[in-house]
């Protein structure tokens, strides 16, 4: 599948998306907001945790990567080529990160970890959700 659409030239021309009303649909994987998950891709990954399901695929969801003190943006797709670019997109945050920048996440409901997060330092990552692997349940 190609991806015709011309990429945005700057963050300010990334759309949004509002994660307050944008609701994930069930994954038939189980990778949901609150779930524990692994990169099948790292021999030894820190657990993450699903903070966002953005229900679109990783061809439409842009992300900016600094590279030689510049910032260039770059699709989820693009970044991840041995994915599908139909694979939706989903957005976690490692455990060691949560539990330094924001210790109070395991108290927070699933559904407000993002918003909730956003207030925080701590860093989130885009991935193909095929690429994850739920842990721990």
């Amino acid at each position: 599948m190609s991806h015709d659409a011309s990429p945005p030239r700057n963050a300010d021309e990334v759309p949004r998306v509002d994660h307050g009303r944008e609701v994930a649909q069930e994954s038939p994987a189980g990778i949901v907001p609150g779930v524990p998950v692994r990169d099948t891709d790292a021999d030894n990954s820190d657990t993450a945790v699903v903070v966002f399901h953005y229900c679109r695929p990783i061809a439409d969801v842009y992300c900016e990567i600094e590279a030689d003190g510049e910032k260039e943006l770059h699709t989820v797709a693009s970044l991840n080529p041995s994915y599908s670019e139909t694979d939706p997109c989903v957005k976690v945050a490692f455990v060691p990160d949560l539990d330094h920048h924001f210790p109070e996440w395991r108290s927070v409901d699933r559904a407000m970890l993002h918003p909730e997060l956003q207030q925080s330092d701590v860093t989130t990552y885009d991935y193909p959700e095929s690429r994850l692997e739920v842990v721990g349940q």
